[in-house]
Parts: structure tokens; C-alpha cells; sequence
């Protein structure tokens, strides 16, 4: 739903292409992913034939950097060509990330750490129907990430990269970012906006500004 926002920024330039995860909107009666694995599985049916001849980048924020990662190499280890650009934002890259086990944690303590990275509304954080409805979905979510476990890939990707970071993210550091651009043979840039994890929102204009001259300039 957030990425819809950003259809009328690209529709000129280039098409933008949702993917919906199982667990959730229209797939809300579907099992979660057991692993990162298994939802690679999931994902790469959906976009291979939509790139099939056609220049493509990949954009993920969060848990979705992890899965552009591997879903990039997943495409690679099916001879299917690159994308002309890989977009990570909100996520140091898989293999310098910190340990947690914030999903095994009891609700409580689960909706604050959650609410601490400042994308829930105060409101929701006491509204039981919410709770019940996006908690089990974001618990999931973190699971799969948390039971990554990735060590460098011995070969780089040998496409683009743009990297999107939070200053004030409480999960990562401009350091661990820039470590993103050791997983490309090319070009790496790093952005920083002055905000939280949820970057994304507040900074929306800025980051599709930035996607649309980084494309333009890819051609």
C-alpha cells in the first residue's frame, strides 16, 4: 500500500510492479514463510516473466533489502539477466547485521520494540484489533529475518547499487551501511535523510527523485 503511493511519480518512466507477500492484503489467508528461503520461492514466480526482456530495477526497505539480496541471485543462478540498479534502504547488508531474537519476545515487549522504531501510530499501540490483525504478520516477518543466517556471498552482484539510510534508525549506522557497496563489482551511492527507520515516508518525494535519476542515468 505504500509503494502504490509512488505509481504516479514513475508511470513516465517506468512501471511499477507491487509484490504482495504471502500472510498479508489479498494473500491474508495464506501461511507466513517458514524462511527467507522459502519466500525467494515465492517471489521469483511472480517477477520472472514481467522482466523477461525488459530493463528492471529492484527496490526492498527492510526485511525487503534481504530479499532483493537474495532474490538478485536467485535470478542470477537462473541465467536470467540483471537488474540495472538494486535499491536497499533501511537494512545494513544481510551478513553484518546484529543478532536478535526480538520475535520470541511477549507481545508486550514485542510492540515496543516495534513502536521504538517509530512506525506505529501511539494509537494503535493499545488497540486490540490491530494487534490481533498485524501483530502475528510482523512477528512473522521478523522471525525469518532473525533465523537468516548469511555469510558473504563469495561473488559480488555486477549491477548498480543505491543504498537509502535513516540517520536517526535506531537498526542501522552509516558505517554498516556503506558496506553494501562491497556487494557490487559496480557503481554503489549512499543517501541519508535526516529521520527514522520509516524514512520512507517522510521522505517519499526525495527517495523517488533520486530512483528516477538513478534509472534515467542507467540508460
Amino acid at each position: 500500500m505504500i509503494y502504490s503511493k509512488w505509481k504516479k511519480y514513475l508511470d513516465n518512466l517506468a512501471e511499477l510492479e507491487l509484490i504482495e507477500l504471502a500472510g498479508r492484503g489479498k494473500r491474508i489467508n495464506e501461511p507466513f514463510y517458514k524462511s527467507i528461503d522459502e519466500a525467494i520461492d515465492d517471489i521469483y514466480p511472480q517477477i520472472s516473466d514481467i522482466i523477461s526482456g525488459h530493463d528492471y530495477a529492484l527496490f526492498g526497505h527492510s526485511m525487503g533489502s534481504v530479499l532483493v539480496y537474495e532474490l538478485a541471485y536467485k535470478l542470477i543462478n537462473n541465467n536470467k539477466p540483471l537488474p540495472v540498479n538494486l535499491f536497499f534502504s533501511g537494512r545494513c547488508p544481510p551478513y553484518v547485521s546484529k543478532h536478535t531474537l526480538l520475535h520470541k519476545l511477549p507481545d508486550k515487549e514485542f510492540l515496543k520494540s516495534i513502536y521504538e522504531l517509530g512506525g506505529i501510530d501511539e494509537n494503535f499501540v493499545n488497540n486490540r484489533e490491530f494487534i490481533e490483525l498485524f501483530l502475528p504478520i510482523i512477528r512473522a516477518d521478523y522471525k525469518i529475518v532473525e533465523l537468516y543466517n548469511l555469510k558473504k556471498k563469495t561473488k559480488p552482484l555486477d549491477c548498480n547499487i543505491t543504498v537509502f539510510n535513516g540517520k536517526k534508525d535506531i537498526i542501522t549506522n552509516f558505517e554498516d551501511m556503506k558496506k553494501w557497496c562491497e556487494c557490487t563489482s559496480k557503481k554503489c551511492k549512499l543517501y541519508e535523510f535526516d529521520a527514522g527507520h520509516f524514512f520512507i515516508n517522510t521522505h517519499m518525494e526525495d527517495i523517488i527523485q533520486i530512483i528516477r535519476k538513478t534509472l534515467i542515468t542507467s540508460h
